[in-house]
């Protein structure tokens, strides 16, 4: 009614038709003006099959008695909204009972539907007042809202009515209990009764209540560099239990001015594009289903005009496009991050190989890198720097760690972290190289390494650095000690021996590949050999002359020991003295530089010996025929050295007149402990200075010898043709005497006859002898 006049007005059948099952949100504008005031204005629900006929006038607000009504919320000026339902005469009202009536007035009211008689559920004041009776010009309108969520059976109800920008929740979650048609409508009814006022309606929004959350999240490192990448997700879900159709919710994320470069991809259903540059202001284009949700996967850059520490904090909104069938709460979710300009890095260089250093020697250096701040460091940030000085050559570097530039590389280091450290993280470059052979000796070398930010790094700190300083060594001191090992004088083809002692004086190790030892044996030493005891030596045996290097490191104070072995030759003369000298140098291409030594042994030749010989007869002489017979030989060695086994001839040819000889010998140069016949022998242990060999010899005179026949026997010593030795042969020789018995006098040789009469005489003889027996058994 938009004319202070009495009546009724009721409209009907102009909202769409929506299904009772689905949330239910509508809001509306009112005034109520001017004239002598009024019974009211109702926004009600009815049964979409049906047209509200038969809806009653006055207190009833065109509401009671109407034809499908199910839900009324009244605005009762008067009070009457309030009363009972009158089922006689289809009327809401208190039968002018006054003071009842009176109660109500002012009173948003809620009343139920036509098959349960338009029951009142609940009635409450409205403090501003409903209407604005006797008002001259029309005032602010008020809106109403009011929101309807599915139950169990019917609806729980909340209305809010907000007047000058003040709201006003009149019932909140009021229960409904009243089953719904299939679908319902929306009307609004108004009645003055006796009175006149205007009652204007506007701003009428129909909409199904939904929910939409959002949820956004930062999937980026916290705190975040200047320059690094900024990501987050934000994700849409219908909580509502029915499909929201495309077109209706409005997606919005505005990204902050400090985020740079944003790009944007979409997954589900209900995404406004599969991908997108910017911010995210966009509408579902296709339906979300109950409990479906979309994700937005958003990335951007840092933007390098950010302050440390700074808060970046980016809101995504979700709400409904205007005019939608839909409505719900707007609703936001927001996620901060804080910036990260300052960081640290450390750095720590140590010498990895011995100082001093020989020049050409290996040199290694270990570099750790280490991130000191309290969060991870992004590849492409940090300078590694090592300039390495041109005292050290042939360089090249090994890195181990997440953030090394790459595994291996040669030279320098100048070089960006190609990914992440670790907050508490290493990187490790291990960098090797030779010595110059130009470095001086007591020269330091020093060698520094840095650490710094790229002029383009999201972070900035101070440069650091680290040195480690490695000394050149130049000089070293190497010893030589020679010593013969073997007797002297020795003797043509005996067996010299010298022992050859190489000492690093040096007060360090002294590398393989420096040291030259040298031995020339002179060549009145013969097949020459060697063996080789220490870390350093160039082989474990060898043979001829010594020109070799060392082959492994000679610690310092450690020794070389050489044991030089050969024959002395059978050129050289009695007297003769063979100098051997050995030699310690460095070898050219040495790392170390130094004086040259030498040691000289000594062996004088001893080729003149001298051997005696005495005889001596242990028998009586003069000897009967067949008497034992023995000789005492003695071979002195009045040399004054030692004569080795085989050098000596012994030598006792014995007479045919002394027979079954036989012998024994006592000495270490003995060539047998006895024998038989004739003595021709060769020592075979060595007789020392001074030392004898003493042989017995016996036999028996032969039957043969004569009466007064001096038998002779004679012992030699002489040196073997193959002797190491010469030197005079001697001799010594013992005679005896024969004896022949007078009553044995030698009977001459009998022929014939005379042996026949010698042979009856014996007969005789013997035949007396018998007698002679037999008359000593008879007396």
């Amino acid at each position: 009614m938009a004319t202070s006049q009495t009546g009724r007005a009721l409209l009907t059948g102009s909202s769409q038709a929506l299904a009772s099952n689905v949330p239910v949100y509508f809001e509306f504008e009112y005034v109520s003006w001017g004239g002598t005031g009024a019974d009211g204005l109702v926004a009600f629900l009815y049964d979409a099959d049906k047209d509200m006929a038969g809806a009653r006038s006055g207190g009833s607000l065109g509401y009671c008695g109407g034809s499908g009504a199910y839900l009324a919320i009244g605005l009762d000026e008067y009070g009457n909204f309030s009363g009972p339902y009158d089922r006689d005469v289809k009327v809401c009202r208190f039968n002018d009972q006054a003071n009842t009536r009176s109660q109500y007035v002012d009173s948003v009211v809620i009343r139920g539907p036509e098959g349960s008689n338009y029951p009142m559920v609940a009635t409450k004041k409205y403090a501003s007042g409903i209407d604005f009776p006797r008002a001259t010009a029309r005032p602010a309108a008020t809106k109403v809202q009011v929101s309807l969520q599915p139950a169990t059976v019917g609806y729980n109800i909340t209305v809010t009515l907000i007047r000058n920008g003040v709201a006003t929740k009149m019932f909140d979650n009021v229960s409904f209990p009243y089953a719904a048609p299939n679908n319902v409508r929306v009307g609004f009814g108004s009645a003055t009764g006796l009175d006149t006022n205007v009652h204007e309606v506007r701003g009428q929004v129909l909409d199904v209540l939904t929910e939409v959350d959002v949820a956004k999240r930062l999937t980026s490192s916290d705190p975040a560099a200047r320059g690094s990448t900024v990501s987050y997700s934000v994700s849409y879900a219908n909580v509502s239990n029915f499909e929201i159709t495309a077109g209706n919710i409005q997606y919005e994320d505005i990204v902050p001015a400090e985020i740079e470069n944003v790009s944007w991809t979409c997954s589900g259903n209900a995404c406004p594009a599969p991908s997108g540059n910017g911010n995210i202001q966009g509408v579902n284009q296709g339906s979300l289903q109950a409990g479906e949700l979309i994700r937005f996967d958003i990335t951007g850059r840092l933007s390098r005009n950010v302050a440390d520490g700074q808060t970046i904090t980016n809101t995504a909104k979700v709400s409904f496009v205007p005019n939608s069938p839909y409505s719900g709460p707007e609703k936001e979710s927001s996620v901060s991050f804080s910036t990260q300009v300052t960081a640290d890095m450390d750095v720590a260089k140590t010498l990895q190989t011995p100082t001093p250093a020989a020049r050409g020697s290996n040199v290694s250096f270990e570099i750790t890198y280490t991130n000191r701040s309290a969060f991870e460091m992004p590849a492409g940030n940090i300078r590694f720097e090592d300039a390495v000085p041109a005292e050290i050559t042939n360089v090249s570097w090994t890195c181990a760690g997440t953030g090394c530039p790459a595994a291996s590389g040669n030279g320098s280091i100048q070089r960006v972290n190609a990914g992440p450290i670790a907050a508490g993280g290493t990187v490790v470059f291990t960098v090797s190289g030779q010595l110059s052979r130009n470095v001086t000796d007591g020269q330091t070398i020093a060698n520094t390494a840095k650490v710094s930010f790229e002029p383009a790094s999201s972070y900035s700190g101070t440069e650091k650095q680290s040195t480690a300083t490695v000394t050149a060594r130049v000089t070293a001191e190497m010893d030589v000690a020679k010593t013969l090992q073997s007797p002297t004088p020795a003797a043509r083809g005996s067996n010299v021996s010298f022992r050859i002692t190489y000492t690093n004086r040096s007060g360090f190790e002294m590398p393989a590949g420096n040291i030259r030892f040298e031995d020339t044996v002179p060549a009145e030493i013969t097949n020459v050999g060697w063996t080789c005891a220490g870390t350093g030596c160039p082989a474990a045996s060898g043979n001829g002359s010594i020109q070799t290097v060392n082959a492994g490191p000679i610690a310092a104070g450690g020794t070389v020991v050489f044991t030089v072995s050969g024959q002395l030759s059978r050129n050289v003369t009695d007297g003769q003295t063979i100098a051997n000298t050995a030699k310690v140098s460095f070898e050219p291409t040495s790392s170390y530089s130094g004086a040259e030594k030498q040691s000289t042994a000594t062996v004088t030749a001893r080729v003149t010996a001298d051997m005696d010989v005495a005889k001596t007869l242990q028998s009586p002489t003069p000897a009967e025929r067949g008497s034992d017979v023995s000789y005492k030989i003695t071979y002195t060695n009045r040399s004054a050295f030692e004569v080795p086994a085989g050098n000596v001839r012994f030598e006792d040819t014995v007479p045919a007149d002394i027979t079954n000889v036989s012998w024994t010998c006592a000495g270490a140069g003995c060539p047998a402990a006895s024998g038989t016949g004739s003595i021709q022998a060769v020592n075979r242990g060595a007789m020392a200075a001074g030392a004898t060999v003493v042989f017995t010899v016996s036999g028996k005179l032969s039957d043969k010898v004569t009466d007064g026949q001096t038998v002779t026997n004679t012992a030699k010593v002489g040196f073997e043709s193959t002797s190491t030795y010469s030197g005079t042969g001697k001799q010594a020789t013992a005679t005896l005497t024969a004896r022949v018995p007078t009553d044995i006098k030698q009977v001459p040789a009998l022929e014939g006859t005379g042996l026949l009469i010698a042979s009856g005489a014996l007969g005789a003889l013997g035949a007396f002898f018998a007698r002679r027996r037999n008359a000593r058994k008879d007396s």
